[in-house]
């Protein structure tokens, strides 16, 4: 991935990463590594809706990441929900993504980036 644009964290308007390359690519890794926990990816509207097997150690990465993202794209919003066992079922951890229009393009990389289709 090394000298590639990362052309996905950026929008005509504007509204873009403010992390330099190296650390974007870096932010993008640790995307990717919790990503092994997705286990559904869906748009809603405008709105992308990422389900994660429910763990103290991915809500643990998943709260790092909403924080660290607050400081670099402070434009996306970005909440964590539980979702607890229930009968059959068992817990998850959803993570919604919403930006504001100018904004629409790098919320859908920041959601693919964990492997979301």
């Amino acid at each position: 991935m090394d000298g590639e644009p990362l052309p996905m964290f950026e929008a005509p308007s504007g509204a873009s990463c403010a992390l330099p390359d190296d650390q974007l690519r870096e932010r993008i890794d640790a995307l990717a590594r919790i990503g092994d926990d997705l286990i559904e990816s869906r748009v809603d509207g405008d709105l992308h809706v990422l389900v994660f097997r429910a763990s103290p150690e991915v809500r643990r990465a998943l709260e790092q990441i909403v924080a660290a993202e607050r400081e670099c794209c402070s434009f996306l919003d970005l909440t964590i929900e539980d979702r607890p066992a229930t009968g059959q079922e068992p817990g998850r951890l959803v993570l919604t993504v919403a930006a504001p229009p100018e904004g629409a393009l790098v919320a859908a990389g920041f959601a693919a980036a964990f492997g979301a289709a």
